[in-house]
C-alpha cells in the first residue's frame, strides 16, 4: 500500500471552520472593521430650499457614486499592507500507509509542519509596495474629488446663466409685445407702416426662439447637476444666486501640490520596491 500524503494550509482551515459564523470578522486589519460607507437611495437625498454652490459640492463629493467607488477602493488598498508584511501559511502534512520499518517497527503514519521564510527584504519590499498603492489610492480619490467639484461648478453656472437669460428674454418679450400693441394701434391711425408691424413681429418670434434655447440650456444643466450630486435628473433644484470668491483666490499655485501629481510619485516608488522584490525574487527562500 502507497503511503497518502495530504497537505492542509492551517490557516485555510481555520476559516473554512469559522466561515458559517456570522460575528466572525478579521483579526489585527482595523480598517476592515469599518463599515463601508454607502449612499442613501435618491429619495432620502433632498437638498435644503437654501442651498448654495459650497453645499452642493459637499453633496456631491459624499453622494457621488465615483466617490464612493473611491474610498472603497482607499479601504481595499489599506488592508493589504498588513497582508503583505505577514508570513506566508504555515502548511500542515500528513502521510498515512506502509513505510519504511524502523527499530521500533513499521512507521504507518507520520506528520509535519512546513513554514516558509521569505528571504530579508521580500516581505519589507512587499509592505511598501502596498503602502504605495494605498498612498496612490488616496491621490487619486482627491484628484476625482477635485474633478467632480469642477464639474458641479461648472453645471452650477451653466443654470444660472440659463435662469438670467430666460429672466431677461421674458422681460424684452414683455417689451416688445407692448411695442407690438403700440405699433398696431397706430396702424389703424395710418401713423404706421406694415414694416414696423413686421420687425416688431419679426423681433418677438427671435425672442421666442431664444427662450426655447434658453429653456432647454436649463433642463440640460439641471440634469447635469443632478447627476453629480446622485439625485433624479429632474429634481428640483435651489435657485442658483450669485457669489463671488474671486478675492479669496490664492496669488499663488504649485504644480507639485496637485493630488495628480502626489499619485505619479506614490507610483513611482510602487514601482521601484516592486523592481527591488523582482531582484530578491531571484535568491530562494527558506522552509
Amino acid at each position: 500500500m502507497k503511503p497518502a500524503l495530504f497537505r492542509l494550509g492551517l490557516v485555510p482551515v481555520a476559516l473554512f471552520v469559522t466561515g458559517g459564523c456570522s460575528s466572525t470578522r478579521p483579526i489585527g486589519i482595523d480598517s476592515l472593521a469599518q463599515p463601508l460607507v454607502v449612499s442613501t437611495p435618491a429619495s432620502d437625498r433632498a437638498l435644503p430650499s437654501g442651498a448654495e454652490l459650497e453645499d452642493l459640492v459637499r453633496h456631491a463629493l459624499v453622494h457621488n457614486p465615483t466617490m464612493l467607488a473611491a474610498e472603497a477602493r482607499i479601504q481595499r488598498m489599506e488592508a493589504k499592507p498588513p497582508q503583505a508584511r505577514a508570513l506566508p501559511d504555515p502548511m500542515a502534512m500528513a502521510s498515512v500507509g506502509s513505510m519504511a520499518e524502523t527499530a521500533a517497527g513499521r512507521v504507518t503514519s507520520m506528520t509535519g509542519l512546513q513554514q516558509k521564510l521569505p528571504l530579508p527584504g521580500k516581505l519589507s519590499a512587499k509592505g511598501r509596495m502596498a503602502d504605495e498603492e494605498a498612498r496612490a489610492a488616496r491621490a487619486m480619490r482627491d484628484s476625482k474629488a477635485l474633478a467632480i467639484a469642477t464639474q458641479v461648478r461648472n453645471a452650477y453656472w451653466d443654470l444660472y446663466a440659463a435662469n438670467s437669460s430666460i429672466r431677461i428674454l421674458n422681460e424684452s418679450r414683455s417689451l416688445l409685445s407692448s411695442v407690438q400693441s403700440a405699433v398696431e394701434a397706430r396702424l389703424k391711425t395710418n401713423r404706421a407702416t406694415q414694416a414696423d408691424l413686421l420687425q416688431a413681429t419679426t423681433e418677438i418670434a427671435r425672442i421666442d426662439e431664444q427662450l426655447l434655447n434658453a429653456q432647454s440650456d436649463r433642463v440640460i444643466a439641471r440634469a447635469r447637476l443632478n447627476t453629480l450630486l446622485h439625485r433624479p435628473p429632474e429634481a428640483m433644484l435651489p435657485t442658483p444666486t450669485w457669489t463671488s470668491h474671486i478675492g479669496n483666490l490664492p496669488t499663488e499655485t504649485s504644480l507639485e501640490s496637485h493630488p495628480s501629481i502626489a499619485e505619479a510619485e506614490a507610483r513611482l516608488r510602487q514601482f521601484n520596491a516592486q523592481l527591488k522584490l523582482a531582484h530578491l525574487e531571484r535568491l530562494p527562500d527558506l522552509t
